[in-house]
């Protein structure tokens, strides 16, 4: 009877990641949505040449001793600079992603000299979450972080200018 349970737990939780992922994935489907989805076969060979993770001209993940790039499973890079509709469609997936994950906020910055910026963030045992969401004029990006990391070190290195995110 355990390993039944054990089985439809692990079943239903399967199918509970795959429907997130497959949430994302149809904002690959829109055109004028640059996405970028990275397994951890893809970040493990990125960290072994000291890669980084870039949308345009932007850096999301610079990993110059391929430290932060190895903690990582899964990243979820989602922009677009298109149109307010599709800026909207980035937006609502990203709230729906953020609730359906049980995400928290931990940081938002908003005024009219910078971009809306917002951090969430969840724990579930060694796994953590964390989700960006950055509006700009021109730009949105939504980024989604998984693995077993540590955001306050990605953030300190981040503003540190230390190669993070």
């Amino acid at each position: 009877m355990k390993r039944l349970v054990f089985i439809i737990t692990c079943a239903l939780m399967a199918g509970s990641l795959w429907a997130q992922s497959k949430q994302l994935e149809a904002l690959s489907e829109l055109k004028g949505v640059e996405y970028l989805h990275f397994d951890k076969a893809a970040l493990t060979n990125l960290a072994e040449n000291k890669g980084s993770i870039d949308v345009g001209d932007n850096s999301i993940i610079k990993d110059a001793k391929g430290e932060i790039l190895n903690m990582l499973d899964e990243v979820y890079v989602i922009k677009t600079d298109a149109s307010k509709r599709l800026a909207k469609k980035i937006k609502n997936a990203a709230q729906s992603f953020i609730k359906s994950n049980d995400l928290q906020s931990l940081f938002d910055i908003t005024g009219n000299d910078y971009p809306k910026v917002k951090i969430y963030h969840a724990k579930n045992g060694d796994i953590n979450t964390s989700a960006l969401l950055v509006e700009e004029k021109d730009e949105t990006f939504f980024v989604v972080l998984k693995g077993a990391f540590n955001l306050g070190g990605l953030l300190q290195g981040a503003m540190q200018g230390g190669g993070a995110i």
